[in-house]
């Protein structure tokens, strides 16, 4: 619900050439006025029910459509724990009004922001004037890897989840034009945390 409530404030917004766009302004603290609802969301850690929770995957979205647009990231926060459904080094984590995800476009051109969502998935299209014939996001190997450890619990708001390692992995885009590489962006270094495994023992 709040992932499709977020993809419809944005829908049809343009960011004008050398606007940065900020995805908290835009769309302002989540409200049950404004559609969105309570859903688990990891902060700090732990996995708490807060109002507008679980967005960052449209916010994830949305950055991978600026990355691979090949859009300035202005700002944004890597998740703490990496969840196998989003590209590793490639998430965004948002939180109002603490994290957001702000980008620039440093084209010549407008920028229109579609997306469409259905009970399982977000879309996010950016039109507007191509600058680069591939955008690629080239990844090292993961490494140094460190193991979770298991916790059980017998609260009554107890959410069971499964352990995640963490590890470090390193990301950097590269701009193509001619089949050549015309630029290359600073390397992106993330490091996930180990995400405990939660196995809830009560009735």
């Amino acid at each position: 619900t709040n992932i499709r409530q977020m993809a419809a404030d944005v829908d049809g917004y343009l960011v004008r050439p050398g606007q940065t766009f900020s995805l908290n302004d835009v769309v302002g603290e989540r409200t049950a006025e404004g559609g969105y609802v309570l859903a688990p969301q990891i902060v700090g850690g732990r996995l708490i029910t807060i109002m507008g929770g679980g967005t960052s995957q449209f916010a994830t979205t949305l950055y991978n459509a600026v990355f691979f647009g090949g859009y300035e990231d202005v700002a944004h926060t890597p998740m703490d724990y990496h969840s196998t459904r989003f590209p590793a080094g490639r998430d965004a984590a948002l939180l109002y009004p603490d994290l957001d995800l702000k980008w620039r476009n440093d084209s010549d051109h407008g920028v229109l922001i579609k997306t469409s969502s259905t009970e399982t998935s977000v879309t996010v299209t950016l039109y507007s004037t191509k600058r680069y014939e591939k955008v690629e996001a080239v990844e090292s190997e993961k490494r140094d890897f460190t193991p979770f450890r298991r916790e059980t619990s017998d609260a009554p708001d107890c959410v069971p989840t499964p352990g995640q390692q963490g590890f470090t992995i390193d990301v950097t885009r590269v701009f193509y034009n001619d089949g050549k590489v015309v630029k290359r962006d600073k390397k992106l270094t993330t490091k996930y945390r180990p995400r405990a495994e939660v196995v809830c023992t009560g009735n």
